[in-house]
């Protein structure tokens, strides 16, 4: 269960840095894990300056973030039981998908991070913080959802409402293109297009997504 939304965060993702000597702009350089690589010699060659560059903010991409705090829900924690609390991390299409009181199921990477002693040293302490970087989120409480949120809900409209009219052209057409001898060749090309040189891992994506043995009832 949610009890605790964090104000949306601006977070930098890829920076740009100005040599106050000549004045030369860098090309993006991408944040990673929170770190800013900083480069301490000017890139140009007329220049070279050390330790004269500078982050322009104007310039620089930023994303969404937001800090939900998770509680275990009241029905399922034991007698006596003190409820166990996890840090959310919400980046981009996640960021206010979820508000205090809701009760969601979450998918994400279990994380750890280190703390420092003091928010101007380096210094880290020895025990790490541990939080979940989430991946997707889904709400399974109707009575805190809206009627246009887009998160799946377990007590909203049944299968059968979202499943559109499958027309009878339709069927035959895909029987024909499951005669072809190129099949495969024909799906693995439509699967991700845009990736070059993967052939074989969009088909074992493409056996895990139309593989199965055939259901045969006695009706």
């Amino acid at each position: 269960m949610v009890i605790r939304c964090s104000s949306i965060i601006p977070e930098i993702r890829e920076a740009v840095f100005k040599c106050l000597v000549c004045g030369y702009y860098t090309d993006p350089i991408v944040v990673e894990r929170g770190r800013i690589e900083e480069p301490t010699i000017c890139a140009k060659e007329e220049c070279q300056a050390k330790n004269s560059m500078t982050l322009v903010h104007n310039r620089c991409r930023f994303a969404d973030k937001q800090i939900v705090r998770l509680q275990e829900t009241p029905d399922e924690i034991p007698e006596g039981g003190t409820p166990h609390t996890v840090s959310l991390l919400m980046h981009d299409k996640l960021v206010d998908t979820a508000k205090p009181g809701d009760r969601v199921e979450v998918t994400g990477i279990y994380r750890a991070m280190t703390v420092r002693v003091g928010p101007t040293q380096r210094t880290v302490k020895s025990l790490f913080k541990t939080y979940i970087d989430c991946l997707h989120i889904k709400k399974v409480d109707k009575s805190r959802l809206q009627a246009d949120d887009p998160m799946d809900v377990e007590n909203g409209p049944t299968l059968k409402e979202h499943i559109p009219p499958v027309h009878q052209d339709k069927v035959e057409q895909l029987k024909e293109l499951s005669k072809l001898p190129d099949i495969y060749d024909r799906l693995t090309k439509s699967l991700a297009p845009n990736i070059w040189e993967l052939d074989d891992v969009k088909r074992g994506l493409l056996c895990q997504l139309f593989g199965g043995s055939a259901l045969k009832l006695p009706s």
